[in-house]
């Protein structure tokens, strides 16, 4: 290699270490990441939720964990605590009932009735109010209570409806933290370069710029009986952004029938909104005229905010009554949304 060709490429090197940095969109499902998202959580009289985390390092882990409610909650505030998560240690708690620390658990054996609670306790987790419907945040943070990129979490939320017994579990929405985390109580999601109060840049990856989910028209039926109970979907939506002044969205939503045929809607998100396809009759199977579709979910470029979506699914009769068969899923996450979003990291 010639000498010039070597100092070409010490430029080039030097140039891609001083870009302006993109944090690419790194959603991670069912693996380590530095934060999780959790975008429903009811404790209602329709639902309950089950929430599941683990620390999938080999170190004592902490956390912090945000619970706000949403347009419908049953408070207005919004709660935080803290866990401690020994190494390669997973946890649980139902939302409604929380979780208390309790140092005389029994241990998990095949003699014991039930093992709800069993093991090392994470910490004190509080009971959500009665008809909460929400989302869940959870950080990784250091021993001092400052965010830290560890890439160590990963969740799973159930719900369960308290009619039927029915359950529907999805996996919480990580996103991968960078190596340069200033530990300060602004979180930074992706964006280029720097900017006011992200003075390092990207220190977590980017929300999706687009969400993309295959289903059924709304009120499609499974087989050819016609009255069968039809499909029907609803869309959680939460903003990335959480801090004073913004987290205001505007959702724009897709669907696309077997004939590629669009058609769309938009609808607003003041940071958390549960949106039934089945209230805007162009989702309808009578006007898609194909059985299955195509959604496509993104935040308008306008907006304030990036977003975080779960679909909840389930079959109802001619008159709205569910009829079983429920799902709730993670639609998959496309690009990196160019845009900054900042948390405000809640205090203890």
């Amino acid at each position: 290699m010639s000498r010039r060709l070597a100092v070409l490429f010490v430029w080039l090197a030097i140039a891609v270490s001083l870009a302006p940095n993109r944090g690419a969109a790194q959603v991670v499902i069912g693996a380590g990441a530095s934060t999780q998202f959790f975008p429903f959580v009811a404790a209602d009289a329709a639902h309950d939720t089950m929430i599941q985390l683990v620390n999938g390092s080999t170190q004592r882990i902490f956390v912090r964990c945000t619970y706000t409610p949403g347009d419908s909650g049953g408070v207005q505030a919004a709660i935080n605590f803290d866990l401690v998560l020994t190494r390669r240690q997973p946890t649980h708690w139902i939302a409604s009932t929380g979780r208390v620390s309790d140092p005389s658990d029994m241990p998990c054996d095949r003699e014991t009735l039930t093992c709800d609670g069993a093991g090392i306790d994470p910490g004190r987790i509080p009971p959500l109010p009665e008809g909460f419907t929400g989302d869940l945040l959870c950080v990784q943070i250091d021993r001092s209570g400052a965010p830290m990129s560890g890439n160590a979490l990963r969740g799973i939320a159930t719900l369960v409806d308290r009619a039927s017994g029915d359950v529907a579990t999805y996996p919480a929405i990580g996103l991968a933290g960078n190596s340069f985390n200033d530990a300060d109580n602004t979180l930074c999601l992706g964006g280029i370069g720097l900017s006011d109060g992200c003075p390092r840049g990207a220190e977590y990856a980017a929300c999706p710029q687009t969400w993309l989910l295959a289903g059924r028209a709304e009120g499609a039926a499974p087989g050819a009986t016609v009255p069968a109970p039809g499909a029907r979907t609803r869309l959680v939506i939460a903003t990335c952004s959480r801090r004073a002044g913004t987290g205001g969205a505007t959702a724009q939503i897709e669907v696309i029938n077997e004939l590629e045929q669009r058609f769309s809607a938009s609808a607003p998100v003041q940071r958390w909104a549960e949106i039934a396809l089945a209230d805007n009759p162009i989702f309808g199977r009578d006007v898609l005229g194909t059985d299955f579709v195509q959604i496509r979910v993104r935040a308008a470029q306008a907006s304030g905010s990036g977003i975080v979506v779960v679909a909840l699914s389930d079959r109802a009769t001619a008159d709205g009554a569910s009829a079983g068969g429920a799902i709730a899923a993670v639609p998959v996450g496309m690009g990196a949304r160019a845009e900054r979003d900042r948390i405000a990291f809640a205090g203890e």
